[in-house]
């Protein structure tokens, strides 16, 4: 009776409709196209839970938007797993469709495990605010010491 909605997809499409239908899901999975940032939230708060299996997010945006909301995350990445500045976690699970498979229900099945894991994230999201993100985005290049692309482009170019 699930339902696995990707919103935002564009690219891979087809890929993803194989996999599908290799998996035997192809009636559970719905492809939506990007939709304007304020219907997002929509989509947030019709979901059960966030299913994150990406193993290479750089910055985590998606996993603090739909905590935001509300939303319990199931994830892979262990980088990722702490919350920035709060000291709490996010549940975790190894990469193989079992080990995700199982954490996505629990996740879905026990009620003080969810509940714990939203309230966190809320708190998260409240204690990290976009506002909070940016200003320190911003301090951390600031922060850098600045790269000539042009010098770096030849310096490359003479080895």
């Amino acid at each position: 009776a699930a339902r696995l909605v990707l919103l935002g997809a564009r690219r891979h499409r087809l890929a993803v409709r194989r996999m599908a239908r290799r998996y035997g899901v192809t009636g559970a999975l719905h492809l939506l196209r990007p939709v304007p940032r304020h219907r997002v939230g929509g989509y947030y708060r019709a979901a059960d839970v966030l299913a994150f299996t990406s193993t290479t997010d750089t910055q985590g945006l998606v996993l603090a938007e739909a905590e935001a909301y509300g939303l319990p995350v199931a994830m892979v990445d262990t980088l990722l797993a702490e919350r920035p500045g709060t000291g709490t976690t996010r549940p975790v699970a190894e990469p193989s469709p079992a080990a995700f498979g199982a954490l996505v229900t629990r996740l879905l099945t026990e009620w003080e495990l969810r509940g714990a894991v939203i309230r966190d994230g809320r708190a998260a999201a409240t204690e990290w605010s976009a506002e909070r993100y940016l200003a320190e985005l911003v301090k951390l290049y600031a922060s850098l010491p600045p790269v000539c692309a042009a010098g770096a482009a030849i310096k490359g170019a003479a080895r």
